[in-house]
């Protein structure tokens, strides 16, 4: 994957993950992609109790 690509895909998802914890749809996640074998994105982020 490209670099700009892959750090435009990465703003996204972050973007997406962020929005959905400040609006309260979840309380927290574990997101991890990877493409052609390869990681290209690992996150944590949210609560341990809300």
């Amino acid at each position: 994957m490209e670099e700009i690509h892959a750090t435009r895909f990465q703003t996204y998802v972050d973007q997406a993950i962020d929005r959905a914890i400040i609006e309260k749809r979840i309380v927290g996640t574990v997101v991890r992609v990877a493409f052609e074998g390869e990681v290209i994105y690992s996150r944590a982020a949210g609560y341990a109790d809300r």
